[in-house]
């Protein structure tokens, strides 16, 4: 998952979207430029944090950072509204420069406020992050409301020649637009308190979400029954002499994948989907009638509308026809697999009539292993955390020419954080965090979030890898993995070498990861491709107790055993794509939450819906990709067609690795994706790959 934490213009979606650029492209085929040219090293890795130390020190050093870049911020703007005020002529050097220096200032300061928001252990700190978010997006809804900003930036003519100049600007003002500054007073003062309400009630969704730790009971150990030993091992009991497993992702998956116990399987799925009720499901309807109300003030039928109009699918239409069409490719896969997953269950409760939620992974598992002789506990000793990290900073290093540096002295804000440099030919070019274990009121899931935008000769870029794997400084150590772990680790680094790589742009809102969103995941998507290559995997996959890598063959049965399940799996993805996309098409006036949910479970879900599953209280990307989780999908079918070029040329080509670092990967936003997508692989893009892996062809 990507949080993209920049603010122009926030209500676009939360967290809100950043700025960036890149050079100009080789064309497809061409030899590899070598790695991106390094971007000014001087920076450290907190913004101007003089000597009271990191912004993340204390609530009150993160409150003086953030005020400290708004009034920077607003001293730009004026800048820029002065220049008219004094009679001048409004050129790239007195107005577009010092817009875009007001864009890096509060790109920067955004990065930090939402990661710290999001993951730091004090809670005063995590009360500053979110009153930061608050008064950034006050004034960058501010901003881009004003029409004398708008018509000073629209008088600035780009120098002939400068394409990327020009697709700045003109990003911006298509910003400006779509935050509705062309709108009567009235209008704008209505925008401008919506996007307020909005961040608020989306903070406080997210917050919830953080914070809402469930737990079931279970006697002792017996209890757990089919769970790994070292899992079991790990838990101790608490002050009733009980064990208790939470919905934290290091509990919910091993008890769902392997716990004989089905009323164990069965509580801990309703404590997960009941998360956030009901006072998450209050903040839903809030969001919903604040968007709606957005997208109409600013002509569109409704915020999906809204919300497709800079994607690569451009309208409601195309995306409705996408979840439509791959659902009925995926469909008949989905219930083959269903009738051979409730016959396996049937082996164990000869009255059951369907696969509940809290059976799939248990009985996926069981098929697969009868049906491929594949138990994923068996590879799970090959997959020691430590081991894994090292691997895939091997492996990216090599694919990408670069090198990667532990930074011991840098301040962190939890013992358990990492700081790195990433270096290209000895250069620093950027640098990253890993916090990648689970504790109290910290991000649930798995995300990259970008914290400063790299821009060539401008701000290094930096980000941070936000995780919940298995802690090595915990039980015996060795931090054993699930295999669906290492491909989400796999993906989450993908994003972060997408965002550091892409600084090679002059412009902070063409740069990063400042791609069309449904493109976003798909860098990181293709990359988990690695993870099932048993050539790549032996690098690393070494067993923790004899340190023997991991056996070709059982790589090849856990690949045999991952394509059944197929049909189940995107299913699943249809169905929250759907969720997602239908739920901001409706008038929410007319929502009944609990009706919609059953209609879209009735019409998309592989499984039933049980009565304890209130998804709309805890399905986290409403938030953040709103109407836009079609994207995984759209973003895959993309990555498949990109790989084609890689199993043609082979996994481990560094030229060709290179190439798709300097075609697809460093130019960031500063082309089209689809542009980006023919350079790399020399022809139009494709949905071919993808309906044959879907159809598994």
């Amino acid at each position: 998952m990507m949080k993209r934490t920049l603010l122009f213009p926030l209500v676009l979606a939360a967290p809100a979207m950043g700025c960036g650029g890149a050079s100009v492209q080789a064309p497809a085929g061409a030899p590899p430029e070598g790695p991106p040219p390094a971007a000014a090293t001087t920076a450290t890795v907190e913004p101007d944090t003089g000597a009271a130390g990191p912004v993340w020190v204390s609530a009150d050093k993160l409150t003086e950072v953030c005020a400290g870049g708004l009034e920077r911020g607003r001293a730009l703007a004026d800048e820029v509204r002065q220049v008219k005020a004094d009679g001048g002529t409004n050129t790239v050097d007195n107005t577009f420069a010092p817009f875009h220096q007001m864009m890096r200032v509060t790109d920067t300061a955004a990065g930090w406020a939402s990661l710290m928001f999001n993951v730091h252990p004090d809670e005063a700190v995590r009360g500053a992050a979110k009153q930061c978010q608050q008064d950034l997006s006050e004034f960058s809804t501010k901003v881009f409301l004003d029409r004398a900003l708008y018509e000073a930036l629209s008088a600035v003519q780009p120098p002939p020649g400068d394409a990327e100049l020009a697709r700045s600007l003109s990003h911006i003002l298509r910003d400006f637009r779509r935050s509705g500054v062309d709108k009567d007073e009235a209008t704008r003062t209505r925008l401008e308190a919506i996007n307020k309400e909005l961040v608020e009630a989306s903070q406080a969704f997210r917050q919830l979400l953080n914070e809402d730790v469930r737990s079931v009971e279970v006697d002792g150990p017996a209890g757990l029954a089919g769970l790994p030993q070292d899992f079991i091992d790990a838990q101790k009991p608490n002050e009733n002499g009980k064990l208790a497993l939470t919905t934290d992702y290091t509990d919910f998956y091993p008890v769902q994948t392997y716990a004989k116990d089905t009323t164990l399987r069965k509580n801990l799925y309703d404590a997960f989907m009941g998360r956030g009720f009901p006072a998450n499901g209050e903040r839903l309807k809030q969001v919903l009638a604040l968007r709606h109300e957005y997208a109409t003030l600013l002509g569109h039928p409704n915020w999906a509308s809204y919300n497709a109009e800079d994607k690569m699918a451009r309208d409601q239409k195309t995306i409705d026809a996408f979840i439509q069409d791959v659902a009925k490719i995926a469909r008949p896969r989905m219930q083959a697999d269903l009738a051979e997953l409730l016959a396996a269950k049937k082996k164990d409760d000869p009255k059951a009539k369907r696969i509940e939620a809290w059976d799939r992974f248990y009985y996926m598992a069981k098929v697969r292993e009868d049906k491929h002789a594949f138990d994923a506990k068996e590879v799970r000793p090959y997959f020691g955390y430590s081991a894994v990290k090292d691997g895939i900073f091997a492996l990216y290093g090599e694919l990408f020419g670069l090198s990667f540096e532990r930074l011991p002295d840098e301040p962190v804000w939890h013992p358990k954080v990492e700081a790195w440099a990433m270096k290209a030919d000895g250069k620093l070019v950027g640098k990253f965090y890993l916090d990648m274990h689970p504790r109290k009121d910290k991000y649930k899931h798995a995300a990259m979030f970008s914290i400063q935008t790299g821009t060539q000769g401008g701000d290094i870029p930096m980000g941070t890898l936000v995780c919940n794997f298995p802690d090595p400084g915990e039980g015996d150590g060795k931090a054993m993995m699930e295999h669906s772990q290492v491909t989400t680790f796999f993906h989450e680094f993908g994003h972060l070498i997408h965002h550091l790589l892409a600084s090679r742009a002059r412009y902070v809102n063409l740069a990063g990861i400042n791609v069309e969103w449904d493109f976003v995941e798909a860098p990181s998507q293709l990359l988990e491709e690695w993870a099932w290559d048993a050539k790549v995997l032996q690098r690393f996959a070494k067993h923790v107790d004899t340190g023997e890598p991991i056996p070709a063959d059982l790589v090849r049965r856990m690949r045999q055993a991952e394509e059944f399940g197929k049909g189940a799996d995107v299913m699943r993805q249809v169905f929250y794509a759907a969720y997602s996309f239908y739920l901001h098409t409706a008038d929410p006036e007319q929502v009944d939450l609990e009706k919609f949910t059953n209609t879209i479970y009735g019409d998309y879900s592989p499984y039933p819906r049980t009565p304890e599953d209130k998804i709309y209280a805890n399905f986290g990307h409403l938030m953040g990709y709103s109407s836009m989780y079609y994207t995984y999908q759209w973003s895959l079918s993309l990555a498949k067609d990109i790989f084609t070029r890689f199993e043609a040329e082979g996994i481990e080509n560094a030229e060709v690795a290179r190439a798709y670092r300097d075609l697809i990967l460093a130019p960031g936003g500063s082309r089209d994706a689809r542009d980006l997508v023919r350079d790399f692989l020399g022809r139009e893009p494709s949905l071919d790959a993808y309906q044959k892996w879907l159809q598994g062809n």
